[in-house]
């Protein structure tokens, strides 16, 4: 590590002790006229690396943005933006802006409880989260193949988190008698964080971004978006070419069990076919494949491909696939499941340890299904009756 990061580290950890930022700030003026967005990034890896929190740096992020805003803007990507992946975010952020700015009034002005303006302000900013699947399923995963210092984005994702989980306790008490003071400071919060991350996008991940990924790795990028909904814009034209359900098929071949054999496109077809989500975590921790059902539970981009595992799940949960894959690689436990509400819907999620015919583990196979139809299952059903399911359809 240059001198530059080191002190530019020393410089975080004064301000997360609390330390004399005026002091702090003349000690390592240097530096802090001059981090570029990248060193930023690496910057919060290191501390992570250091055994730092995400709840310990999170407080400090938006300061540190603060200190850091004169360097970091001269590093703003030039408008108009031309690459498509950056550039329909980027639009994408714009949108959200406008909507944010729509609403000031309306907050400043008018009482929030039962405001029927704060109910579609709430529908308006959900379709935001599109955007934000994106950044986690194929920017994040991108820039971290391209840079393993880029393990700090899992910073951001937790404010993510923050701002979905905000939007779920607004709405929980919009229309509650009293909770006036609560639905204003917690608009205000959802705003401070809504802003907060096109900043940081604009700031930082944009232009880092540029300097670290290919022109190749960006069309990849980009035609993966089409696999998620575009917000407050018009969906742009998918490229020339194939897209993601057309990707190449395996070499020829045959897979070969004891019980039989399939042709790997059969195999691929059968996969896809199971009404599942089946992701397959090798004995590295890496992703290594998952399945296309026709209808996806949790969303997951082919950039995923060779990403820790940890990085595909939220900073909050994180604790809890370490605690699957100690216990699976001990052989301590084969399986765990869990199941969720999400969207209205029951979730059942299964993790199964694979092992070798000697025991030897070789990696955790997950398995995501929406079960709210098998659970409504009452007495039997012995005959074909299709014509009956399409009455209920």
């Amino acid at each position: 590590m240059d001198k530059k990061l080191e002190n530019l580290i020393a410089y975080c950890q004064g301000m997360y002790r609390h330390e004399n930022g005026i002091m702090l700030y003349n000690k390592y003026l240097k530096e802090i006229k001059s981090i570029t967005p990248a060193e930023l990034m690496f910057i919060q890896n290191e501390q992570l690396n250091m055994g730092l929190k995400i709840d310990d740096i999170l407080p400090n992020v938006d300061k540190l943005i603060n200190v850091f805003y004169e360097s970091l803007s001269q590093h703003k990507l030039a408008e108009p933006i031309t690459i498509p992946f950056l550039k329909y975010l980027d639009d994408e952020n714009k949108g959200l802006v406008k909507i944010l700015e729509s609403f000031k009034k309306v907050m400043k002005e008018k009482p929030l409880v039962g405001n029927q303006m704060l109910r579609a302000f709430l529908d308006k900013v959900k379709k935001y989260n599109q955007h934000l699947l994106k950044l986690e399923n194929v920017f994040f995963p991108m820039l971290e193949k391209g840079d393993k210092r880029f393990n700090g984005l899992k910073i951001l994702w937790a404010l993510h988190d923050e701002e979905r989980g905000l939007i779920k306790k607004i709405e929980s008490e919009w229309d509650m008698e009293g909770s006036e003071e609560f639905l204003k400071l917690n608009v205000s919060r959802l705003y401070f964080i809504l802003y907060g991350l096109v900043n940081k996008q604009e700031l930082i991940l944009f232009p880092s971004s540029v300097n670290f990924l290919t022109n190749e790795a960006f069309y990849s990028m980009h035609m993966q978006s089409f696999d998620y909904s575009f917000c407050f814009i018009a969906p742009p034209e998918s490229p020339a070419g194939l897209n993601n359900s057309q990707a190449a098929k395996a070499v020829a071949g045959l897979f070969n069990s004891d019980t039989g054999q399939l042709k790997l496109d059969e195999l691929e077809l059968l996969l896809n076919a199971l009404p599942m989500d089946i992701s397959f975590v090798n004995a590295d921790d890496k992703l290594t494949y998952f399945s296309s059902p026709e209808k996806r539970i949790f969303p997951r981009s082919k950039a995923a491909i060779g990403r820790d595992v940890r990085n595909c799940h939220p900073p909050k949960s994180v604790h809890i696939v370490e605690k699957i894959l100690a216990a699976f690689k001990s052989g301590e436990k084969d399986d765990a499941s869990f199941w969720l509400n999400v969207a209205g819907e029951m979730i059942y999620i299964k993790y199964i340890a694979l092992r070798s015919a000697s025991g030897e583990y070789m990696g955790t196979v997950e398995i995501v299904q929406a079960v709210d139809d098998i659970r409504a299952l009452q007495g039997e059903r012995r005959l074909l009756e299709w014509e009956d399911d399409k009455e209920e359809g």
